[in-house]
């Protein structure tokens, strides 16, 4: 995994494992890297591989935990990352390629992705100690009532949904045919607009980003309680399918 996702077909890093110049973002879930060649001198570490997308597959069962694989999207979407060596201490040569690259997702490279990721992620790598837990049913909850959201049955009448855009395929997955559902974690507030848009449960493949995006454009005719309007948290599935 490449830290900081960053695009683009030739990426150059100090000696440090600093970035030289600036360079674009690629969705976190394609951020993978598989590595083809890798040629080490005494002054550069040369690393060429092939870019590829995550994919998610859920276990079974709400709020289980998903497999996370990668495949490449596009053979021709090749990436030349060059690190330099400081030929005065060669010993410090992996710890400068770990802040370049990661083995799979840890807790640093979690830290950068997106904020929409990282209530997800903290549960993948930590599921013992997350509040974080996927609720099957999506039932409305009222958000911010009794320390953090009660279940309201009787007197809620649920958001409805006014307004809801088609989803934009990635590249990516369009290219491989990849499909499937993405749950999103949101409050619908007041006013009947989303806020705090979050992956419960990622596909891949640059599909959760494309979600969130969609999203942002939703819109509700709000919840409301004992005949006032509020905001509720809810999950909606969103179905990303090439028809």
């Amino acid at each position: 995994m490449l830290r900081g996702c960053y695009n683009g077909d030739h990426l150059s890093f100090d000696a440090q494992g600093n970035l030289i110049g600036t360079a674009d973002t690629v969705p976190f879930s394609l951020c993978a890297v598989r590595v083809d060649t890798v040629q080490l001198t005494d002054s550069s570490l040369e690393i060429t591989g092939t870019r590829e997308g995550l994919e998610f597959r859920d276990q079974g069962g709400s709020g289980g935990q998903e497999t996370v694989t990668a495949a490449v999207y596009d053979k021709h979407n090749k990436v030349d990352v060059m690190i330099a060596r400081d030929a005065g201490a060669p010993d410090q040569l992996d710890a400068v390629l770990a802040r370049v690259f990661s083995i799979g997702i840890d807790d640093a490279l979690a830290a950068s992705a997106p904020d929409y990721w990282q209530p997800w992620l903290h549960f993948a790598l930590h599921p013992d100690d997350a509040p974080y837990r996927v609720a099957g049913s999506g039932a409305p909850v009222i958000a911010g009532h009794a320390e953090g959201g009660s279940r309201v049955k009787n007197r809620m009448i649920a958001p409805q949904l006014v307004d809801a855009p088609d989803i934009q395929f990635s590249a990516a997955a369009r290219r491989l045919h990849y499909q499937g559902t993405v749950l999103i974690g949101l409050i619908v507030d007041a006013s009947g607009l989303p806020q705090h848009i979050f992956i419960a449960r990622p596909l891949g493949m640059g599909l959760d980003e494309k979600a969130v995006e969609n999203m942002q454009r939703y819109r509700f005719r709000p919840a409301t309680y004992q005949g006032k309007p509020v905001a509720v948290e809810i999950m909606i599935q969103i179905s990303c399918r090439i028809y």
